[in-house]
């Protein structure tokens, strides 16, 4: 993260996973490095408008850094990495080829709603 950037993190604001794992990140923001934006809102939609994304493309996350937006699980990878205690070393995954990293990301994302239940 370059000069002390903030990571922002456009999240489903209607999957009590994400909401679930925002909250997370938050409690685990000792540096004030993250800020969030739901995915249904106008700044999301500017912002992936500017960087040229669908939101098909985007399937519970995505994270804007040094002006890169980063989708599945890289995403997720670099959110980890910027959190405090032990969770920068999850980053360490980043090593297995993505094709698998994003099958076990998009595994997951499309059942989300189903195992997680979307907020009413």
């Amino acid at each position: 993260m370059k000069n002390g950037n903030k990571v922002t993190i456009l999240f489903d604001g209607d999957c009590r996973l994400c909401n679930g794992s925002v909250r997370f990140i938050a409690k685990r923001d000792h540096k004030d490095r993250f800020t969030f934006i739901p995915l249904k809102s106008l700044d999301a939609n500017d912002l992936i408008t500017k960087y040229r994304m669908y939101l098909n493309e985007i399937d519970s996350v995505a994270v804007l850094i040094n002006n890169k937006l980063l989708t599945h699980s890289t995403a997720v990878l670099t959110v980890a990495r910027y959190l405090s205690g032990f969770w920068p070393l999850l980053y360490g995954l980043i090593i297995i080829p993505k094709f698998i990293r994003d099958f076990v990301y998009k595994y997951i994302a499309r059942r989300r709603h189903k195992w997680f239940n979307v907020m009413k």
